[in-house]
């Protein structure tokens, strides 16, 4: 968007010092027409300066998102490294066997 916001403006100036130019060869010398020229000049580089700022912008946020994903990458490798070992023990220790269950009381309940 500011890209093309930019490129209309340097059309407008190249256009606009072609009038003033035109209008000085053929007589109608204008002070207004070399104004208009130098503030379509001014317009024209805010707006490239502008766009270089949001491109600028775009990159150093597209290099954070690339470092916290990174970031969240180690933390989740290192997270899940550390529970499975925690569930290997848990699994060695909890082995149920069908002679170590009793069944003490059947209950039925009804609503």
């Amino acid at each position: 968007m500011k890209q093309a916001d930019a490129e209309a403006r340097r059309r407008e100036v190249v256009v606009s010092a072609g009038e003033s130019v035109l209008g000085m060869f053929l007589g109608r010398r204008s002070i207004r027409s070399a104004s208009t020229a130098l503030s379509k000049y001014r317009q024209k580089t805010a707006a490239e300066m502008r766009a270089r700022g949001a491109a600028e912008s775009v990159e150093a946020l597209q290099k954070d998102i690339d470092e916290i994903k990174d970031e969240l990458q180690n933390e989740t490798a290192a997270i899940t490294a550390r529970w499975d070992d925690v569930a290997k023990a848990f699994e060695d220790v909890l082995k149920p066997n069908r002679s170590d269950i009793e069944v003490e009381m059947i209950t039925l309940a009804w609503t």
